[in-house]
């Protein structure tokens, strides 16, 4: 008598599939800011990029206070 493993045929498994609601990895906050930095409308030759800029610059007042009202803003949101 010998002594031969049995081999069974491999079953098939149904995969189970999310329910979840699917959204983008990326926000479109995110992808308008690409979009622009990539094509370069938000910034100037003449727009200061490092604080220090501001902070020497002409109308650095006025940069100073948008900055504030993006942090506010940013805090106000959770961001």
């Amino acid at each position: 008598m010998h002594n031969e493993p049995i081999m069974e045929e491999p079953q098939e498994v149904a995969l189970r599939r999310s329910q979840r609601e699917r959204r983008p990895a990326i926000s479109n906050d995110c992808v308008v800011y690409l979009h622009e930095t990539k094509t370069n409308l938000s910034i100037n030759d003449n727009d200061p990029i490092l604080f220090s800029q501001v902070v020497s610059c002409d109308s650095s007042e006025k940069w100073l206070n948008a900055m504030k009202e993006k942090i506010d803003f940013m805090e106000h949101n959770g961001v």
